[in-house]
């Protein structure tokens, strides 16, 4: 069953602030689902549909806004070969990056939110950060800790072995 998320900011300006915040490349799609995942389930900001899946949570509705600004010249993709940071992520890895008006745009929705709420533009800013640069599996097991309802239930031996390899406790 899909639920609805209540969300202050409309879709695509919250894309446009994740690459704002991640100065205007994101790399990866994998990565760029599971930032926008969390903005979404801990500041409020997007409204997009995730549903679990093999390798995270996952939103068909993310990839075609990403399509779209694709097809409106605002955001351009590469492919390239993973490095050592990527080892667990996606081949070939796609490479984000925005348009000076797609930064600029998230930059304004950035400062909007700065407006209402300091403490979700610090919140906002310190997710994308910390998500485009720790590892992939790591960034996959903090969700699964966090919101397992994101965990397929064939994977959980994947996130306890994840666990155990970076050392991660369960909050409660």
């Amino acid at each position: 069953m899909r639920r609805k998320f209540l969300c202050f900011m409309e879709k695509r300006d919250a894309v446009a602030m994740v690459f704002y915040l991640a100065g205007g490349v994101v790399r990866g799609l994998a990565r760029l689902q599971y930032v926008v995942f969390l903005l979404q389930k801990e500041v409020g900001l997007g409204g997009f549909w995730f549903e679990p899946r093999r390798f995270g949570p996952w939103s068909m509705e993310l990839e075609g806004a990403l399509a779209a600004l694709e097809r409106e010249g605002l955001l351009s993709v590469r492919l390239e070969e993973p490095g050592p940071a990527d080892a667990f992520g996606e081949r070939p890895l796609r490479v984000y990056a925005a348009s000076q008006a797609l930064v600029e745009r998230g930059g304004e929705e950035f400062e909007k939110l700065a407006k209402r709420d300091q403490f979700k533009a610090y919140l906002a800013r310190r997710l994308v950060a910390i998500g485009i640069a720790i590892p992939l599996p790591r960034l996959l097991t903090y969700i699964y800790l966090k919101y397992p309802e994101a965990v397929p239930h064939a994977e959980r031996e994947k996130v306890y072995l994840w666990r155990r390899l970076y050392g991660i406790v369960a909050q409660r």
